[in-house]
């Protein structure tokens, strides 16, 4: 679903706190230059794994925190996933600094993908299926 927005393949994609590489491994096979950046050394060993599963091969696999993109030169991506950190990053002046790193290295007219979670999703997780399949309505019953 990403291809749709993103810039047609060969183009340099960042993908920041990626985790195993769910998304890396995906675009790489589908002809983009994907580098995977994350917190967490056992996630990577993961990644390297399942790119080779794949028959893939990452363009980088970075240990590394989405609040400090320094190791890549500015606009030096045509798109940028941060499809994780935003939902660990606690404090609105993290998320923004992630934000901005991702933006810095972002070339212009670029594209960042970026996931979180919104204050009510609580909601969800306490009512689950039933906001799925049940019907809700504002009106009382006769």
């Amino acid at each position: 679903m990403l291809e749709e927005y993103l810039p047609k393949p060969p183009v340099r994609v960042l993908d920041v706190g990626g985790g195993p590489g769910r998304y890396a491994i995906h675009l790489s096979q589908a002809g983009y230059e994907v580098t995977l950046l994350d917190l967490s050394a056992n996630n990577l060993a993961l990644a390297r794994r399942k790119a080779a599963e794949a028959n893939t091969t990452l363009a980088g696999v970075v240990h590394g925190n989405a609040l400090d993109l320094s190791g890549f030169s500015p606009t030096s991506f045509a798109a940028v996933l941060v499809m994780g950190p935003m939902y660990h990053l606690l404090t609105h002046s993290d998320r923004h600094r992630a934000l901005r790193e991702a933006h810095r290295v972002l070339r212009p007219g670029g594209i960042a993908a970026v996931a979180f979670i919104n204050r009510y999703a609580w909601i969800r997780s306490q009512f689950g299926a039933s906001l799925r399949t049940r019907r809700w309505s504002s009106r009382r019953p006769p």
